[in-house]
């Protein structure tokens, strides 16, 4: 196996590993929408189960890569300008020295800086970055 492909493959691994519900292709979006109307049925909660019905109908009428890669692209986008905001907020909170808010907006930081993580992770699984 090539260097370059043995490297990409253990990123995948890497980040599937860390995040086991990571959806990968057009066909795992359906699988994992699959699951989660199976658990919503489950559970009863049939608003989500229509909100589910909705989302695989869209995801298996009009998915494809191209757009997956683009959905995955702008979620990165989104997630940067979040993590500007909280380092925006985090730093007024220096500024007022109060030690409570301080906590909490560096509490939000590190889950914003975390869901960027993430998103990027999907991007490299899909083998675009």
């Amino acid at each position: 196996m090539p260097l370059i492909a043995m490297g990409l493959s253990a990123l995948a691994s890497s980040v599937s590993a860390a995040s086991p519900e990571l959806v990968t292709g057009c066909q795992d979006k359906a699988d994992s929408i699959k699951q989660e109307l199976e658990d919503a049925n489950a559970q009863g909660n049939a608003h989500k189960v229509e909100g589910l019905k909705k989302a695989l109908a869209a995801v298996e009428n009009g998915c494809d890569e191209s757009t997956l890669h683009k959905e995955r692209e702008q979620k990165i986008r989104e997630r940067e300008e979040e993590v500007g905001e909280r380092r925006q907020e985090l730093e007024d909170a220096l500024s007022d020295g109060d030690k409570d808010k301080i906590e909490k907006k560096e509490k939000k930081l590190t889950e914003a800086q975390k869901a960027l993580s993430e998103a990027r992770g999907e991007l490299a699984v899909d083998g675009s970055l």
